[in-house]
């Protein structure tokens, strides 16, 4: 069972159940109503609960809880993973906020987003998870974790990609 830091507040667990449910439901939506000729793009899939579950500002990520996140989340043919530089995360975050960094400060959100990027860095080792991610790096170059030549969603989602990010 993973469950969320005891300094979590009962109002913020609320929200983080009822993303994590959100999350879920349109994940089993799309598998029960899709074709398997349909490409359906999601911003935040079934992986993104990890955002929700480990990243806090107040308590590092337990990578034991992780681990089991990892082998019982269901997931996508495809996850695309944008990863990008701590600095300009960082940035962003001052200069946007963020709901669930109480006090906005420049150490504040440093350790959320050090916390945010070891987090997924270490899902996507996952065996189960490794297969089907896609990497654009911060430098926008396209790979994969895997040479993974069998898995026609992941050729497709790559090809997409590099045509996109291509001029």
């Amino acid at each position: 069972m993973i469950a969320l830091p005891g300094k979590i507040k009962l109002v913020q667990k609320i929200a983080i159940a009822r993303n994590v449910l959100r999350n879920l439901g349109v994940y089993e939506i799309i598998q029960n109503l899709s074709s398997p000729q349909e490409i359906i793009f999601l911003d935040e899939g079934t992986l993104h609960i990890a955002h929700y579950l480990f990243v806090h500002v107040s308590v590092a990520p337990n990578h034991q809880d992780l681990a089991t996140f990892a082998k019982l989340i269901p997931v996508p043919d495809v996850a695309i993973y944008l990863q990008q530089q701590e600095a300009i995360l960082i940035e962003r975050t001052l200069a946007r906020g963020h709901k669930r960094i109480p006090n906005i400060s420049y150490p504040q959100v440093e350790r959320f987003i050090k916390f945010a990027v070891s987090t997924f860095e270490e899902i996507v080792k996952f065996s189960n998870v490794k297969n089907n991610v896609v990497i654009v790096d911060c430098d926008r170059k396209i790979h994969t974790l895997q040479d993974n030549q069998n898995n026609s969603s992941l050729l497709l989602a790559r090809g997409l990609l590099e045509q996109g990010t291509r001029g």
